[in-house]
């Protein structure tokens, strides 16, 4: 991309107003880091990135993270509709984690699902045929619950490189995550997580 005068005027505007509000590397890294994270739930990951230091979500780095980190999970989105759920199906919810079909009863203007979250315990769904149900694609059994997640990022000691392919939001994050981590630590690294995912999981990863 050619550089125009404007822009790179712009750029260092940027780089000045953002010395003189102080955000370090460190805390910019960390805002990122949330904003991926938190993919999907952009109010959320702004409020926790504004606890780091106020004015730290309106960076430039730190917004394009967001930005980006929001409409990855929503083009990954795909609502069910309520009469296509099927019971022992796995689903997302509307923040991304797993969620087991259990049971479904009702029908029409009275519908009740009856679901397992990502640490096992059974929830209940009250809803219509017109409210619908925030849950979206089927998804693959072989991806970690959040109590999965937790140990593994544990095992591997919050290392960044694990954690961007732990806590992948979808196949596209999931394949440059691995990519990453196989070029930076080589193949036995990839091996090492599926190894301990699978101990866990009692199942491949």
């Amino acid at each position: 991309m050619k550089l125009t005068k404007s822009k790179l005027k712009e750029m260092v505007k940027e780089e000045i107003q953002r010395l003189g509000e102080g955000f370090t590397s460190s805390q910019i890294k960390k805002a990122i880091g949330i904003a991926k994270q938190m993919g999907g739930n952009m109010t959320g990951a702004t409020k926790k990135i504004e606890k780091l230091k106020k004015g730290l979500s309106q960076d430039s780095e730190v917004k394009d993270a967001l930005k980006t980190a929001n409409e990855s999970v929503n083009e990954a989105k795909k609502k069910v509709d309520i009469e296509k759920l099927s019971v022992g199906n796995t689903y997302k919810d509307s923040k991304g984690y797993p969620v087991k079909i259990v049971d479904i009863s009702g029908g029409g203007n009275s519908w009740k699902i009856t679901y397992k979250d990502g640490y096992g315990k059974k929830k209940i769904i009250k809803t219509s045929l017109s409210k619908g149900v925030n849950l979206y694609e089927h998804v693959n059994e072989g991806n970690p619950t959040p109590a999965v997640q937790k140990k593994l990022i544990k095992i591997f000691q919050n290392d960044p490189l694990y954690k961007d392919v732990i806590m992948a939001k979808n196949s596209k994050q999931m394949q440059k995550a691995i990519a990453t981590l196989k070029s930076i630590r080589g193949p036995n690294a990839v091996e090492l997580l599926k190894k301990h995912a699978k101990k866990l999981m009692g199942k491949d990863y």
